[in-house]
């Protein structure tokens, strides 16, 4: 050290800050990589080459002891290790990030000048620490290298050593500048976002290799041998040494000095626009997306290192005994222990007030049986936009936002929620086939999609169930992969409420008008019977006590009149108690026709080929349930509304089996009278669950009369 407290205090605190700071980044990219990649393994080596210099740059400085110390020479030596690799650590660093050797085969143009960069290296290593290449402590502070090799009239190593280093920066330039195409779209976000930190940290690494080069040619042209100790006396020295009447040496003591303090300040910029890239974007790890937990850890570590460095530096500074410094050290420890812990607690809190909006009752069961269901689809959409617009405000701070159902809940969920309210809906969706489910993807520039950014698909356990579209985060920054995580579960969240909304009200609709139709017919049934067939029971028989021919004959048309009345009543009842399905569904379909829709029909056939035989075991029971209640829904139409037809009315139904199950329901009589939305509530209500497993329903009206349904259902849906 100088001597002097007001210089050696930063240049102390500079040392100490970086190698805590690169020590931590090593650790945390190691740790926190989702695949530990030779990338990841060259940049924690990367960082820890460099934290090992700064600890023998600051044993060198606040050791205390004089230049010919068999410790501060080990120091020296130690040092000179990590100083030579670190050039070519950066280029490596700086072309894993660039793409080399990726799938794509990109940046072949460095295969040589990397394979010649590490031979230098290697030439450099074994020059250094073999034959007395590498001088003493002692005299390289006295500039004495008479045993050193020369180049060109000055030390070897003061010669290749800022070729190496500008080499290796010019290098690194050529790949940032140009990388090759990284292997997804995240990566490009990313990638460009880091990018202009890494250039400006390559810039900066241009400018110490530029004023080491300076240092080294200015020792190499000074005269020796100089006095011992005479380069690095501890006496304060004066600020302006280019004016001061100094000899040679007392001004390289100087220029060493100084420049050693703005190369550690340049250095810490260096690690600084390093560790924001990795960290923020993190374009190491492996990762899709970067995680905003370890933004405010690597903020949490720059200030440990930042005050860590500062105190610490400052006992070194000023020659305190080691006691003092301990315990200045224990004391910043707890204090730095305190704030971490209330940070916690702060961030704490605000999670728990942000994810209250996510918890709340949506009050679903007092919307169902709501008896205006428009008022309760309402409301329940008021719900689920208000839990989507706290999700997009404190959650994902975007501008804008839109949540469409797509898939199986497309016929139950038809309108998208949007952010903010006012906000127009996507007028299309963007194709997300290649998109995998555990990532964003660019939303396409189709008209109608102008303001959004990214695609966030939504994957159900029947495969894509949904995509929340995403406008440009606030900044311009990417999406964190906690928030995009918090996205997809609450999108996948308020999509199930809709649609189990949607589904729960039709089901209750449909309870109420068959509630309803069966109070109609109850009473129809005791009008017909009080009003008409009791009085004609009665005056027959008061015809048939009175024994004349004429009125025997009236009484007996009065009974049959009667007995007309009564088995048509009896034929608008259940013949017998509905079939249920035992979990077989092919006997199920088949007792289904052939018992329970006897009744209602002329004539009733089911056929199933060999093919459907096999299939239908291999839908799972829940589906072949939703397929059993859809076809008899299906019967039940045509017989309600088929009756009048001038042929036999006959029911027919099909099972073909293949790589799906293809259930075919015809008939040949009327056709059912128009409804709003196509088909009635029962039918409604049967496809959306249909849709919901992976089937769906397809109506026809035949050209020889009467109509056909069409019944499909994919054997082995796809589980993700």
């Amino acid at each position: 050290m100088t001597g002097y407290f007001w210089f050696d205090w930063p240049l102390l605190a500079l040392s100490l800050a970086n190698g805590i700071l690169l020590l931590w980044l090593g650790l945390t990219v190691l740790l926190n990589a989702e695949r530990r990649t030779p990338g990841v393994a060259l940049l924690a080596l990367t960082a820890w080459l460099g934290s090992a210099f700064f600890a023998a740059h600051t044993a060198i400085l606040a050791s205390g002891e004089g230049p010919a110390s068999a410790a501060l020479n080990l120091w020296w030596e130690l040092g000179w290790l990590p100083l030579l690799a670190l050039p070519l650590a950066w280029y490596g660093v700086v072309l894993w990030y660039s793409g080399f050797g990726g799938e794509a085969q990109g940046l072949r143009r460095h295969r040589l000048p990397l394979a010649l960069v590490v031979i230098t290296f290697g030439g450099l290593v074994i020059a250094l620490f073999t034959s007395a290449g590498l001088p003493s402590f002692l005299d390289a502070v006295n500039l004495r290298f008479g045993a050193t090799a020369t180049l060109f009239g000055a030390p070897w190593f003061l010669v290749l050593y800022p070729a190496y280093i500008l080499v290796c920066v010019a290098l690194s330039f050529d790949a940032l500048l140009r990388p090759a195409p990284a292997p997804s779209k995240q990566s490009t976000a990313a990638r460009r976002r880091a990018r202009p930190w890494l250039l400006t940290a390559n810039a900066l690494l241009v400018v110490v290799g530029g004023l080491v080069a300076l240092l080294l040619i200015w020792v190499a042209r000074t005269p020796s041998p100089a006095a011992a100790n005479e380069l690095f006396s501890r006496t304060p020295f004066p600020l302006d040494p280019w004016t001061a009447t100094t000899d040679d040496a007392r001004r390289l003591a100087l220029a060493i000095a100084w420049t050693d303090l703005l190369v550690s300040a340049l250095l810490a910029a260096v690690i600084f626009c390093m560790s924001y890239a990795l960290v923020r974007y993190e374009v190491f790890s492996g990762r899709a997306l970067p995680r905003r937990a370890l933004r405010r850890h690597w903020r949490a570590a720059l200030l440990l290192a930042v005050g860590y460095g500062v105190v610490v530096g400052a006992t070194l500074a000023a020659g305190w005994r080691p006691v003092y410094s301990l315990l200045l050290t224990a004391l910043l420890m707890t204090l730095f222990f305190a704030l971490l812990g209330w940070r916690t607690f702060a961030a704490q809190s605000d999670f728990m007030r942000r994810l209250q909006p996510f918890v709340v009752s949506t009050h679903l069961a007092e919307e169902i049986i709501t008896p205006a269901a428009a008022a309760g689809d309402a409301a329940t959409a008021q719900d689920a936009a208000a839990t989507f617009a706290a999700l997009c405000r404190e959650v994902l701070h975007t501008d804008y936002a839109a949540l469409a159902a797509s898939g199986a809940l497309a016929v139950l969920v038809d309108s998208p929620l949007v952010y903010p309210a006012h906000a127009p809906p996507p007028g299309v969706l963007p194709p997300l086939s290649a998109a995998s489910d555990d990532m964003l993807a660019v939303a396409s520039d189709a008209p109608g999609l102008s303001q959004v950014a990214w695609a966030l698909p939504i994957q159900g356990p029947q495969g894509p169930v949904g995509v929340m579209l995403l406008g440009r985060r606030r900044g311009d920054d990417l999406y964190a992969e906690e928030e995009i995580a918090i996205a997809r579960a609450t999108g996948e969240r308020l999509l199930d409420l809709l649609a189990a909304a949607a589904l729960a009200r039709r089901l209750l609709d449909l309870t109420r008008e068959q509630w309803a139709e069966g109070q109609v017919a109850d009473r129809q049934t005791r009008r017909v019977l009080h009003d008409e067939v009791l009085p004609d029971l009665h005056a027959a028989l008061i015809l048939l006590s009175q024994g004349d021919d004429a009125q025997i004959a009236q009484a007996r048309d009065l009974l049959a009149t009667a007995h007309r009345q009564t088995a048509a009543l009896l034929r608008g009842l259940p013949a017998r108690p509905p079939v249920r399905p035992s979990g077989h569904l092919l006997t199920d379909l088949r007792r289904l026709v052939e018992e329970e829709m006897a009744s209602r029909f002329d004539t009733v056939h089911f056929a199933a080929d060999d093919a459907a035989a096999v299939t239908a075991p291999m839908l799972r029971p829940l589906h072949a349930e939703v397929v059993f209640y859809a076809v008899r829904e299906l019967a039940r139409n045509a017989a309600r509304h088929g009756h009048g037809a001038a042929a036999p009315f006959t029911l027919t139904v099909t099972a073909v089996g293949g790589s799906e199950l293809e259930i075919v329901v015809r008939d040949n009589g009327q056709p059912a009278p128009a409804v709003a939305g196509g088909a009635g509530q029962g039918l409604a209500l049967h496809t959306a669950m249909l849709a919901v497993v992976g089937g769906g329903i397809t109506l026809t009206q035949m050209r020889a009369g009467g109509s056909q349904a069409v019944l499909r259902i994919a054997t082995a849906p796809t589980v993700r």
